[in-house]
């Protein structure tokens, strides 16, 4: 088969390239024996489920507190009994009788409604307990369902735990939550001149360490998935073809190319995936990330992600995380906003979108940015970066 340059013809502003990458996803079905194209239900423990994504709505099995319990350390008492109580007419109990010692969280002794706080009481030493207040009914009493009630709705389906919930899961009786499994994300690596960083290479002159595959891994592992790399791949289209046909073998909900994407005289990608499947966007109107790739093969989405490092990030957050939320049932996450100054103006060239990476600093009651380098392979321009 021959392969021949990919020229750029028509780029997507972002927003159209990301709506065609959800409605393909929308859109795909499963044929045959191909696994599903979108992850499926499982079980996890509750303690374990900060982060996942509810299944189905979750409801109480057992009310929290299970009984009228005690608010405080103190005297557990018939409100009734102390209401002729007097700062100097003094209402004498007895304990054991009209009165019992508990501590807090202890369940109220039948009959009893209220409990005085220990400090609010005097004890003779002979089983009397006097008082000079009044209790009122429920007075530091937790009645029972007063935090959750028994069937009531804990979570509605697609919501993600927090370490919050935990404790409203457990508190309710439920062990295990139904959540989606995982997105499955399978990153490749590609080029000739790409060493694998797992072998502490030395590079000589026109090689460079991979390094971006595990930048997206980490971006992909923050949205929850799980993430598997294999060994960088040359450009060679049949072992990059071998590469998908695994990933995809492998029950992968997404797979990413490192590279290859953009209109060199090696680069593949677009050529494997569109005889493998569907392109639905090469090339979005932005900088950097103009050669971010999106294809639909057996159902799932395969992304060409862009070689320059700064590229690659952009291409993940504006394309791929979206398609990867879909699948996942989470929501985008949001980045909070300020309103900065910039310290220079900031041409910018017409019909792109471009993200340019600042320093930010308080000048002041105001906040000051600092253009970074734009270039697309410096990925040190990122790290030094407060803001885009």
């Amino acid at each position: 088969m021959s392969f021949k340059r990919n020229v750029y013809l028509k780029t997507l502003p972002l927003p159209e390239a990301v709506a065609k990458v959800l409605d393909a996803l929308a859109r795909s079905t499963v044929r045959g024996d191909v696994p599903a194209p979108a992850p499926g239900k499982t079980l996890c423990p509750a303690q374990e489920a900060v982060g996942r994504v509810l299944y189905e709505a979750v409801h109480a099995r057992y009310s929290s507190p299970t009984c009228h319990a005690a608010a405080m350390d103190g005297y557990a008492v018939r409100a009734a009994d102390t209401f002729a109580a007097r700062e100097g007419e003094p209402v004498l109990l007895r304990e054991g009788e009209s009165c019992f010692a508990v501590n807090t969280g202890h369940p109220l002794p039948a009959d009893c409604d209220a409990v005085i706080m220990i400090e609010h009481v005097a004890v003779d030493g002979k089983g009397g307990v006097s008082i000079e207040a009044p209790a009122f009914p429920w007075q530091h009493v937790r009645r029972i369902g007063e935090d959750i009630v028994a069937t009531e709705l804990l979570f509605p389906r697609n919501h993600q735990i927090r370490p919050c919930d935990v404790g409203a899961l457990l508190s309710g009786g439920i062990w295990e939550v139904p959540v989606w499994e995982r997105v499955l994300v399978r990153i490749i690596p590609t080029g000739d001149e790409v060493l694998d960083f797992e072998q502490r290479p030395d590079p000589g002159r026109g090689q460079v360490v991979e390094s971006n595959s595990q930048v997206l891994a980490a971006l992909a592992r923050e949205l929850g998935c799980r993430v598997e790399r294999v060994k960088p791949v040359p450009d060679q289209p049949e072992q990059l073809r071998a590469a998908l046909r695994d990933s995809l073998d492998a029950g992968a909900h997404v797979v990413i190319f490192c590279a290859g994407s953009s209109a060199g005289s090696k680069d593949y990608t677009r050529s494997i995936l569109e005889s493998e499947g569907e392109i639905l966007v090469h090339g979005i109107a932005a900088m950097p990330g103009k050669p971010s790739l999106a294809a639909i093969c057996r159902g799932r989405p395969v992304f060409g992600a862009p070689g320059y490092p700064v590229s690659s990030l952009i291409c993940f957050e504006e394309l791929i995380t979206p398609a990867i939320c879909l699948l996942a049932h989470r929501p985008l996450p949001a980045r909070p906003e300020i309103e900065v100054e910039l310290t220079r103006s900031l041409p910018s060239r017409l019909g792109l979108e471009e993200f340019v990476h600042l320093a930010v600093g308080r000048v002041g009651e105001k906040a000051v940015g600092i253009p970074l380098n734009r270039g697309a392979g410096n990925i040190s321009t990122v790290t030094r970066a407060q803001a885009v």
